[in-house]
Order: C-alpha cells, then sequence, then structure tokens
C-alpha cells in the first residue's frame, strides 16, 4: 500500500466512528502530543511551525466532518486588523495536495463548525476535551450555538492502535536504521568519554540516518547510563555535561526513535567497558528472559496484562525479584507520541490485541541499589502470536575487554 492508500483507509476509519457514534463531526485537541496530525498527513514537516514549535504543539487541531476530508488547522487567537473575532490559520508553509486525503484551511474563522453543525446534529465529538482552550471553546459555541460535545478519546486511541497492511512494511524499515544506529554505538562508547558527548554522537548518527523522513523535531528519546558495574548511577536521563564513563563500568543505553515517516521503534542495550561481572551477566539473561515470556503469550486476542503475568510468573517470583507495575509494554506510536494503546498506564492493559499491532517490549530487573537491567525490543503482533522485529544482538556488549 502506499501512504496515501495507508490515509484514506484510516480517514475511513474514523468516518465509520463518527456515523456509530452520530455525530457530526470529530474535533481532535493538541493533536501533536498524540500523534493524531501525523496520523491523517504522513507528514511531519506539515504539522510543524518553523519558529515556534511549542506554540503549534498546544494550538493546532484536526478536524473531521461527516463525509468529509480530515482537515488541519490552527487555532492561534490572533486577531487580525479590523477583525473582531481571533482567525484560525495554520501557521506552517504550503498546503496538500488535491488528491491528497486530508486537507488545509487558512485563515479560517468559523467556516468549518458552521458547515458541519449547521444542520440537525448538533454532536461534536472532541479526542482531548481537557485540552480545549477557553478561546477556541467559545470559538466554537459562538458560530455553532447548541452544539453537543461528545468525548470519544478512548475510542479515537483504539482505532489508532488498529493497523492496515501496508504499515507493516515502514515499520520495519523504521526497526532496520535503528538497528544500524546501534550498530554504529561501539565507534561512540570508550572510556574517557562524557555522557553527553556520548548521546550528541548517537543524536547527530540518528539525524543522518532519518534525514529523508521529513522528521523536524523531537524525533528521538535517548536514555543513557553508566556506573560502575554493579553500582547505581547517579542521574536519569543524563543531565550536562554528564560524568565521564570509566573501564570496569556499565552503560545502558535505551533509544526510541522516529526514523520512517514518523513511525517509532524502540531498542535497549547493555555495555561495559572491559568485561562483565557475573552479576551483570545474571541479570541480563533474566531481564532477556522476562521480555521473551512475555512475547511467548502476546497473540491476537491476548492483553498486555495476560503477558505481564507471565513474565511475574516466569522470571520475577522464581528468583525472588520484585515486580513494580510500570508502563513496560506499551503500543508504539508516532513521531515524539512514541507511546500509544495499547498500554500498562493508564490502566488499558485489558484491551485486546489485534494482528498488526506495534508494541515495545521493555520488561526492567531492578536490584536494590544498582542501574536496572532492561532489554528493550520492538515487535509486531502477528496472526499466530509476535515476532521480534529488532536485529541488534541481545548479548551483553563488552567493548575493550582484553580477556580473550
Amino acid at each position: 500500500m502506499t501512504m496515501n492508500e495507508i490515509l484514506v483507509w484510516r480517514a475511513e476509519k474514523f468516518q465509520k466512528l463518527i456515523c456509530e457514534k452520530d455525530l457530526a463531526a470529530i474535533l481532535f485537541i493538541f493533536p501533536n502530543r498524540d500523534g493524531f496530525d501525523l496520523y491523517f498527513t504522513g507528514e511531519a514537516a506539515k504539522t510543524v511551525a518553523p519558529y515556534d514549535h511549542a506554540l503549534q504543539s498546544m494550538d493546532s487541531c484536526v478536524f473531521i466532518k461527516k463525509g468529509g476530508k480530515p482537515t488541519i488547522i490552527h487555532a492561534s487567537y490572533l486577531t487580525a486588523p479590523g477583525e473582531m473575532d481571533p482567525l484560525l490559520t495554520h501557521m506552517a508553509p504550503g498546503s496538500a495536495p488535491i488528491d491528497a486525503p486530508y486537507q488545509w484551511y487558512l485563515n479560517q474563522k468559523a467556516e468549518l463548525y458552521i458547515d458541519a453543525l449547521s444542520g440537525e446534529n448538533k454532536r461534536l465529538g472532541l479526542v482531548n476535551p481537557d485540552d480545549l482552550r477557553n478561546e477556541l471553546y467559545e470559538h466554537i459555541v459562538k458560530y455553532a450555538p447548541g452544539v453537543e460535545f461528545v468525548d470519544v478519546t478512548k475510542e479515537a486511541h483504539i482505532l489508532k492502535a488498529e493497523k492496515c497492511e501496508g504499515d507493516p512494511e515502514t515499520q520495519k524499515e523504521a526497526v532496520r536504521k535503528l538497528d544500524q544506529l546501534f550498530y554504529g554505538i561501539n565507534a561512540f562508547l570508550h572510556p574517557g568519554k562524557l555522557e553527553r558527548d556520548l548521546m550528541n554522537d548517537i543524536l547527530a548518527a540518528g539525524e543522518e540516518l532519518g534525514r529523508f523522513s521529513n522528521i523536524y523535531a523531537d524525533w528521538v528519546n535517548v536514555d543513557i547510563t553508566s556506573a560502575e558495574d554493579g553500582g547505581n548511577a547517579a542521574e536519569m536521563p543524563v543531565l550536562f555535561p554528564g560524568k565521564m564513563m570509566h573501564m570496569g563500568e556499565r552503560v545502558n543505553i535505551s533509544i526510541i526513535a522516529a526514523l520512517e515517516r514518523a513511525y517509532a521503534a524502540g531498542c535497549g542495550r547493555c555495555y561495559t567497558l572491559g568485561a562483565a561481572s557475573e552479576e551483570a551477566k545474571k541479570y541480563w539473561e533474566l531481564a532477556v528472559k522476562a521480555a521473551d515470556a512475555a512475547a511467548e503469550v502476546i497473540k491476537p486476542g491476548a492483553t498486555i496484562k495476560e503477558a505481564v503475568a507471565a513474565a511475574v510468573e516466569k522470571v520475577y517470583l522464581p528468583n525472588g525479584l520484585d515486580y513494580k507495575a510500570s508502563n513496560w509494554i506499551y503500543g508504539l506510536g508516532l513521531n515524539f507520541t512514541m507511546a500509544e494503546f495499547p498500554m500498562a498506564v493508564p490502566m488499558w492493559e485489558d484491551m485486546p490485541l489485534k494482528e498488526g499491532m506495534f508494541l515495545c517490549i521493555a520488561p526492567k530487573i531492578e536490584i536494590c541499589g544498582k542501574d536496572p537491567y532492561c532489554c528493550m525490543d520492538t515487535y509486531v503482533v502477528t496472526k499466530d502470536g509476535c515476532e521480534r522485529l529488532t536485529k541488534t544482538g541481545r548479548e551483553i556488549f563488552e567493548l575493550f575487554n582484553t580477556k580473550y
């Protein structure tokens, strides 16, 4: 499937939701946070204000009326000369092609709401209603009197988590690029280097790999901790300038990055500068086993709750480990909204998994007073189970180990 075909498929899903909930339209508030803007356009560059990313993140919206295309708007609340009401504008340059499955509205006032809510049906679905700013609320009720707001946040997130047959191809390319990034980490990681410098090298390499993915900002989340093997790092995540890494230390690196058309992938590995201790090998092996135990349970119809329970029963309890409920199995989303349904927090572990969903599995083995061990990988739910897409080796990487 082409990206245009994928976007049409996505838009049609939400048209079905509009009909099922008897809505006149759906308004997505703060769509950048959840990736709905990229979900409907397929292009990160289209939704980034070139001079004020924070501003557009707060105010951009997606609007879908019954029978219409997803519309990207920007509620800037700026009043033009001679105008009484603020304009609804988009701050990014350019416009969509005529045949695109989405469209842009520039310098609009209330035409969108008047057109969609002018009939008998005044029901407007809202995604993220808690983020609806008062200025935009007043703007809607002024031009669409009698509007009835309906919260469809849960339904929208569930639909977004469902994938089509064209998604895995792009997701696998994102994972391939992340694997490539990890293959090169050995060249950056050495004794005498600051954690911050290591992070900058990783970011630069990632930008090189993803420079054709039209990702503008917030495309990566990198966590680095280093400490004496068996010790506890002072800071997490790394603060400027970070500590200097030395021989005999264990370095944990976890990356979630959008490296291909905004699709996010995750990978986390453990490195030692010198030979790894027997303790490190033991707990890293348990981290890998916990991930495998969870993955064995994952299949269409299963839940994250069941996968977590399997890891706890097979790995945590027999080894006297404490399990702390945390969001270490979750759906992978778009760009900097890297986590989506299904996820363990906020309490969506009972959501049945479906074929084609992408999951990040990253159970933590936490030992008191020591950095946790975490083997993070990207998986896709298949017809009969799940497949690990990450190809990076899962052994501890012992760098500068002179004991041959």
